[in-house]
């Protein structure tokens, strides 16, 4: 299994979201000075950087990747900002901890990480790679990710729900 960076994180959320204001903003104002060709164009600009920075990502030099094999779980991290590429024997994880600045792939005692990633899967890509795991998926963000607490959230748990009997 190999799954690609996510998209739907929450600074990459704000970043757009910023970018897309700003030029609304500014053909609002193009359109009230009189220049609609103007205006139309930074209406569309957003979408068209989107689709350059897709293309871009498309064909970086380093690929960043995670990738969950029979005997391994493997973290491509492209070098970018001097992160390694990283690796773990999946035997060995037991939950999966995820933190606004990093993601922990934590052992059996769960104090100490075997491999520490930067951030750059969602929660839901997560939950994917902790379902293929057979592992615990504990959330520790708050505020749409702008904070953290201690004691994290269980976000996936495998275990199966207990069933009732009548």
């Amino acid at each position: 299994m190999t799954i690609g960076p996510g998209f739907w994180r929450f600074s990459s959320v704000l970043l757009w979201a910023l970018l897309a204001g700003v030029f609304a903003v500014l053909a609002v104002l193009e359109f009230a000075a009189s220049q609609p060709a103007e205006g139309a164009v930074l209406l569309v600009a957003p979408v068209g950087l989107y689709a350059l920075g897709s293309v871009v990502l498309r064909f970086r030099p380093h690929p960043i990747r995670l990738e969950i094999t029979e005997s391994t779980v493997r973290a491509r991290q492209g070098n970018w900002r001097g992160a390694p590429d990283m690796e773990a024997p999946r035997s060995e994880v037991r939950s999966i901890h995820y933190f606004p600045k990093l993601i922990s792939f934590r052992g059996v005692d769960n104090s100490t990480s075997l491999m520490m990633i930067q951030p750059q899967y969602s929660l839901r890509q997560m939950r994917k790679i902790a379902t293929e795991l057979h592992v615990r998926l504990y959330d520790h963000t708050r505020w749409l990710g702008l904070g953290t607490i201690d004691a994290g959230r269980l976000a996936y748990d495998p275990a199966p729900a207990p069933t009732r009997k009548a």
